[in-house]
């Protein structure tokens, strides 16, 4: 080994967890690193492992941390365990929630509407909470030999969602009635009674191995009717959404996206903006649509979802003071910038 080869190495030192944090962030950005990585150094990741800890729950933001401390692996809870409850119980889109696949990470739409720092805070622990009570009831469900995971997979964002539903007294509860919850209480038998009503729910379907979107709104009508529950049509209303793609717009014309651009009000804009556009224009309302996605992706105009603005963060930074009361997050949606 040559003695005139020197490696540099730099080493930085603080006990301020933030800080290091963002030293992570700034050197995973100098190579190549899966953008979930990423992810594990954002706030909105420490204050849910900060809030779960509270409760003796260990989120892996960062993977195997809190087994390497010793911390005792059942109680461990992973951002694509919790983003399952978020899309099922706060977007209420059980269907979704069961064919979840960590790759939705990558999506910075996506990832910011179910990690959003517009839910309470308290919601997140109690998200767990009915999980874990849901499976464990779910153990004792006939017949006894199953493959548990994928069993839990496919039928506990419903199962929790009907349960859930059931003792808030409908299906258009808000994240703070969520975040109130007293999760403990949730019984066997519950769970139970909710598995029966996906199995009556079952005849009506010649193919039922898995929840989608059709069969999860028969089972909450179901619910609604048999309990007295409102709002059923929440159910698979929002979803979440994705990032839009130049891609989308590649067969416009510079000058078309332009023209868009300068008939556009200030944003936040009403619904229908996109056929009031493409009557000026005349043009088709779907490419308004795809010029609209285009310079959002060129950074020209900013996401916008039921009259909630967010940046490129995800933050909130306009609100349509008249439609945000039909949002998801009304009670904690942030003042307009």
């Amino acid at each position: 080994m040559s003695r005139e080869r020197a490696l540099l190495v730099k080493i930085l030192v603080s006990s301020d967890e933030q800080v290091r944090d963002r030293i992570i962030r700034a050197t995973n950005n100098q190579s190549l690193v899966e953008i979930a990585a990423l992810h594990a150094t954002d706030k909105i990741q420490r204050d849910i492992e900060e809030i779960l800890e509270r409760e003796n729950w260990y989120y892996e933001r960062r993977k195997n941390y809190f087994r390497n401390i010793g911390k005792p692996s059942a109680r461990f809870v992973t951002p694509i365990y919790l983003a399952g409850a978020v899309i099922s119980l706060l977007r209420k889109h059980p269907a979704l929630s069961a064919r979840l696949k960590s790759k939705f990470m990558r999506d910075q739409e996506s990832y910011s509407h179910v990690f959003s720092p517009l839910f309470p805070i308290e919601v997140w622990p109690v998200l767990v909470r009915v999980y874990k009570q849901v499976e464990n009831g779910m153990t004792k469900l006939p017949p006894p030999k199953r493959r548990r995971g994928r069993f839990f997979k496919t039928w506990r964002p419903l199962i929790s969602l009907l349960v859930v539903a059931r003792r808030l007294k409908t299906f258009a509860y808000a994240p703070n009635d969520l975040a109130a919850l007293s999760a403990d209480e949730i019984s066997d038998s519950e769970v139970a009674e909710a598995f029966r009503m996906i199995n009556e729910a079952q005849a009506h379907f010649d193919r039922t191995k898995e929840p989608n979107q059709s069969f999860a709104q028969v089972c909450c009508s179901l619910a609604a009717e048999k309990y007295a529950l409102a709002g059923p049509k929440e159910v698979g209303r929002w979803g979440i959404p994705k990032s839009p793609s130049v891609d989308s717009a590649q067969n416009l014309s510079a000058g078309f996206v332009e023209r868009v651009d300068a008939m556009l009000p200030k944003q936040p804009w009403k619904p229908g903006i996109h056929v009031h556009v493409a009557e000026k224009l005349a043009c088709t309302p779907k490419e308004v649509t795809q010029a609209i996605q285009a310079l959002i992706a060129m950074g020209k105009r900013y996401s916008q979802r039921d009259g909630v603005v967010y940046d490129t963060d995800g933050k909130v930074i306009a609100v349509d003071e008249e439609r945000a009361s039909a949002a998801p997050y009304a009670e904690t949606k942030a003042k307009p910038a």
